[in-house]
């Protein structure tokens, strides 16, 4: 059986002011205003996590959804983990390595509970107990109820593995305490890696949905640098979920066979960032933008500073889309330019939340 993978999705975990609405539909991904909550009464958020509807309604208030978000990186790290876990013993019920040098080569031990412990601003109980706290999301409160006590399981027979493989009992006891592991890991293994997968669907959706109001609003207001970097943002998602589609995706590495339909997407991408830079270097547009409207040309200056870090930034993007291609057409393995690829858009995501959001 092949080891699952989690196809890539980086969301944005916050949101313009005056760009969102709340549709009466019961279904809609939006955040409810309406219901009762467990515990009898509304959350109380901390300062500055409401937005504007702009239409004289209620704000919406985004803290509970970004730390949903916060939430889903959480569990794809113990993707990712359980990832390098399988690439060394076999997906299956019975104890098998894939490998003959044991666990020496899963050199990412420390991973599990380490990193997780900063991706979370809050604990994983004060998570599930926003899910009774208003605004509710009817679907996505009903996967985080569940994707809770999935990856807390997960993670518990992780860190167990952990200090097994560091301890190196598995050298002198013929991994019998690896086979008991692996069995208590296979138990639990498939729920989380559905809940993972309802949660990112759920948030696809709904990051659908909100991102097409704010662009709309963003291009209606004149606000061309944040309308570009969001424009900007989705084609890069487009062309990297391309890259990884059915086919692709090997055992010995990501070989492009849509390579026509990736090449359209890098096009596509290219134009964007065009016109994130024209507007960047638009002094007009600068001055809608407080953090990057820099007044002179000095690297003491913080604002010149992040504006040189976002024109670099979307001039990177494009020349690892443009190196991933030529790659590709030559019938190679891109994961390395795939990897460098998301790694620039991780950075245009972060230029879009420090200096467009703040």
């Amino acid at each position: 059986m092949k080891v699952r993978i989690l196809v890539f999705c980086m969301v944005i975990a916050v949101f313009l002011s005056g760009c969102s609405s709340k549709p009466e539909s019961a279904s809609s991904p939006y955040p409810s205003s309406q219901g009762e909550s467990s515990s009898g009464g509304s959350s109380s958020q901390p300062a500055g996590s409401e937005e504007q509807t702009g239409d004289g309604s209620e704000p919406v208030n985004y803290y509970k959804y970004n730390t949903y978000l916060e939430l889903l990186e959480y569990l794809r790290e113990t993707y990712s983990i359980l990832d390098d876990y399988f690439s060394l013993v076999e997906y299956e019920d019975e104890f098998q390595l894939l490998t003959g040098n044991g666990f020496d080569d899963w050199p990412l031990n420390s991973r599990v509970g380490m990193i997780h412990s900063a991706l979370l601003i809050v604990s994983l109980d004060d998570v599930l107990e926003l899910t009774g706290e208003e605004p509710y999301y009817e679907e996505l409160d009903t996967i985080v109820k569940g994707a809770i006590p999935a990856v807390e399981k997960v993670d518990e027979v992780l860190e167990e593995i952990r200090d097994y493989v560091s301890g190196g009992d598995w050298r002198t006891d013929d991994y019998a305490g690896a086979a008991a592991l692996h069995t208590r890991l296979m138990a639990v293994v498939d729920p989380f890696f559905n809940y993972c997968d309802l949660m990112s669907d759920c948030v696809d959706r709904m990051e659908e949905e909100l991102n097409a109001g704010t662009t709309d609003k963003l291009l209606q207001d004149g606000e061309m640098i944040a309308y570009c970097t969001l424009i900007s943002i989705q084609e890069a998602e487009d062309l990297i979920k391309l890259i990884y589609a059915d086919g692709n995706y090997t055992e010995k590495g990501v070989y492009i066979q849509n390579l026509e339909e990736v090449s359209a997407a890098r096009d596509d991408l290219k134009e964007a960032l065009a016109q994130l830079t024209d507007a960047l270097n638009d002094k007009e547009e600068r001055r809608k933008v407080y953090s990057i409207n820099y007044s002179r040309e000095d690297d003491k200056n913080s604002q010149y500073r992040r504006f040189s870090n976002y024109l670099y930034t979307a001039k990177e993007v494009g020349s690892r889309a443009d190196e991933l291609l030529e790659t590709a057409s030559k019938g190679e393995d891109v994961t390395f330019e795939c990897g460098v690829l998301e790694n620039r858009y991780s950075s245009l995501v972060d230029c879009y939340n420090d200096y467009i959001v703040g």
